[in-house]
C-alpha cells in the first residue's frame, strides 16, 4: 500500500485551544518585554507539527505530533456526526485500551484507507 495523506480540519476544539493559548503566550512575552525572536521561534517549532496532515504509511498512522499508531492494533473506529473519528487501540505490552480523536477533512476516505490495512476493525457510527 502506498502512502496516503489526509488533511486535518483546523477548526476543532483542540486547534482553537492551541490558537488561544498561543495568543496568550505571545501577549505575555510581549508585555514582559521579551523581544528575542528565538523565544517566538522556539514556541512555533512545537506548534507547527500540529498542522501536519495525517499519514498512513507502512502500517502506521502518523499524526504530525510524533504519535504513530500501528494500524493493526486499531480495534474499532467510532465515527461521529461532526466528522471526527475516535480511534480505539491497544498496545501490545499493556491490557489497557487507548483512544485518540482525529479530525480528517475526508472522513470516509480516511476510514477506507485504514480498512485497507486492517480489515478486522469494527466501525461504529454515531447516527446508527
Amino acid at each position: 500500500m502506498e502512502k496516503q495523506t489526509f488533511r486535518k480540519r483546523l477548526v476543532t476544539p483542540k486547534h482553537v485551544a492551541i490558537a488561544v493559548s498561543m495568543l496568550i503566550l505571545f501577549g505575555l512575552l510581549y508585555l514582559n518585554e521579551i523581544r528575542q525572536p528565538a523565544a517566538y521561534i522556539l514556541i512555533l517549532v512545537f506548534i507547527v507539527p500540529a498542522l501536519y496532515p495525517y499519514k498512513i504509511d507502512k502500517g502506521y498512522l502518523t499524526q504530525g505530533n510524533f504519535v504513530a499508531i500501528p494500524v493493526k492494533d486499531i480495534e474499532k473506529l467510532f465515527i461521529k456526526q461532526s466528522g471526527s473519528v475516535v480511534i480505539y487501540y491497544g498496545k501490545p505490552y499493556k491490557d489497557k485500551e487507548y483512544t485518540n480523536t482525529v479530525h480528517p477533512v475526508d472522513t470516509e476516505g480516511f476510514v477506507a484507507a485504514l480498512q485497507q490495512v486492517n480489515e478486522e476493525m469494527t466501525i461504529l457510527r454515531e447516527n446508527s
